[in-house]
Parts: structure tokens; C-alpha cells; sequence
């Protein structure tokens, strides 16, 4: 099977995502209109190579498709950043 990247860097409708000690954990999505349920979160980091930080995230959905989602502190916007797909 082979997985396709997708760049994509758009802004995200909305999220929804819980804050638990000390990580953030992404519950939803609102991406193009169209509301996404995730099913697992695959791994996050931050790069402070660009100031201020940003958050990085993967993510599949519940149409298994693999997000790399993405927002910078002090902006309030969520971005995917590319797509991955089977």
C-alpha cells in the first residue's frame, strides 16, 4: 500500500481539544465545512526554532485519513499542514 503526502497548509473551521496534564489531546475537527472525528493521536512536539513556538501534531481521522495539523502560540488559528493518504 502506498501513502501519499499532500502539502496543504490551510486554516482549520474549528478544533476541539482537551487540555490534561500538561498535553493537549485533539477530540474534533472542523476542516472545509466538513466535521471529522479523531480517532487517535499519533505524536506531537514543538519547534522552538521559530518564535514564537509552534505546535505540531499527528493525527487519523475517523476516515483514516493522517493529519499533520499545526498553530502557533499566540495565533488562535489551527492549521493542516499536510495530508497523508492510502
Amino acid at each position: 500500500m502506498e501513502i501519499r503526502e499532500e502539502e496543504i497548509h490551510e486554516a482549520l473551521d474549528e478544533v476541539v481539544a482537551a487540555f490534561r496534564g500538561g498535553a493537549i489531546e485533539i477530540r474534533s475537527l472542523v476542516w472545509r465545512g466538513r466535521s471529522f472525528a479523531v480517532q487517535q493521536m499519533h505524536a506531537s512536539w514543538i519547534d522552538r526554532s521559530i518564535q514564537p513556538p509552534v505546535h505540531g501534531f499527528t493525527v487519523t481521522l475517523e476516515t483514516d485519513d493522517l493529519l499533520e495539523l499545526a498553530y502557533q502560540e499566540g495565533d488562535l488559528v489551527w492549521r493542516v499542514e499536510r495530508l497523508f493518504l492510502q
